[in-house]
């Protein structure tokens, strides 16, 4: 991944990891990011270390502006814990109690599109338009909802909102 693509990427993130290399030296691409960073709320991830001695370590977390680092070695799965423990805690801060965060980005592009349907179906019932156009939107919506939950329910769903309807001929 180029720089300038990173720092697109970067700008979307709630919280960034920056994993780091500790058999490696710091890359200048990584002082970079890792300047850039500044203003985003990151960690800083130092994997590989099973495999350099303590001064190593030491020496990468100098180089990084007082951020508390996270050593790991993914491969043993060491201070695997503790990473998990202090990205759920920097995530949770972020949102409310009861908000609902998601991860996924598709799952994200999905519920915004349920919602643009559900909007839809608002205004439909606001301007009295005909439930053949109504039931449409809904259903969109609920299958949106569907990839997100992976399943699809809508014939179901949508005969228990449409009972109480009575659609004159």
């Amino acid at each position: 991944m180029t720089t300038k693509t990173a720092e697109k990427e970067i700008k979307k993130g709630d919280l960034i990891l920056l994993v780091v290399d500790c058999t490696q030296n710091l890359s200048e691409e990584e002082k970079i990011l890792e300047k850039k960073l500044k203003e985003q709320n990151y960690l800083v991830v130092l994997n590989k270390i099973d495999l350099v001695q303590e001064r190593a370590v030491k020496n990468f977390e100098s180089q990084f502006s007082n951020k508390t680092s996270h050593r790991v070695s993914a491969l043993l799965g060491e201070g695997m814990d503790n990473l998990k423990k202090s990205i759920v805690s920097r995530i949770s801060k972020l949102h409310r109690e009861g908000e609902v965060v998601l991860t996924n980005l598709r799952h994200k592009e999905a519920l915004e599109t349920a919602l643009e349907f559900l909007k839809k179906t608002k205004l439909g019932l606001e301007k009295n338009l005909s439930l053949e156009f109504i039931a449409l939107d809904t259903r969109k919506a609920l299958d949106k909802v569907g990839e997100v939950i992976g399943k699809v329910y809508t014939d179901d769903i949508l005969n228990r909102i449409f009972s109480q309807f009575c659609i004159g001929k």
